[in-house]
């Protein structure tokens, strides 16, 4: 009993700490839209303001919109993976700025409606978003077509993303 108390204490700590791990300031801010033609960094941008305007918050400003402290966001149009060709988007989230790659497939006629699905994915993996085991949520590892989202979907993502970046962690 009593070493199963101990590892209890050692877990409730651990989770102490992982909540008092500090937190990029959101909102962020897109710092380089990098590779892209003129008209796919555009789709990007309506993608990026679409998802401002479902928010109850802004989540994601653009780079005219400089923010002091903002969190760092670079976008970069990449060529498809060789590795995972079917990959539609990759983030690297470190803890003072994140980066994420679009496909060039992406942009293709037959895959636009794809493009806020990946898009708004990506960022819920900046704001520091897992992938979620339950298909047809948006950050399932699986892009689906925007417009397969049920409202249901969208709003537990927006309340996942806000939860994560505005509740007060534990600890504090």
């Amino acid at each position: 009993m009593r070493m199963l108390w101990s590892v209890v204490k050692f877990l409730l700590g651990l989770a102490l700490l992982a909540g008092c791990q500090a937190r990029p300031q959101w909102p962020a801010h897109v710092v380089a839209l990098e590779d892209f033609s003129d008209n796919n960094s555009q789709k990007v941008v309506e993608s990026i303001r679409r998802l401002n305007k479902q928010s109850d918050r802004t989540l994601v400003l653009m780079e005219d919109e400089a923010s002091p402290g903002a969190y760092p966001v670079s976008i970069q149009q990449h060529e498809p993976w060789k590795e995972e060709p079917t990959t539609a988007g990759l983030t690297f989230r470190e803890e003072k700025s994140c980066r994420i790659a679009l496909s060039t497939e992406l942009f293709k006629e037959s895959r636009l409606d794809y493009i806020d699905s990946v898009v708004w994915h990506e960022i819920g993996h900046c704001a520091g978003l897992g992938h979620n085991p339950k298909e047809g949520t948006l950050m399932f590892a699986t892009a689906r077509p925007f417009s397969r989202f049920s409202a249901d979907a969208l709003h537990g993502f927006f309340a996942d993303v806000e939860n994560l970046l505005w509740s007060e962690p534990l600890g504090h």
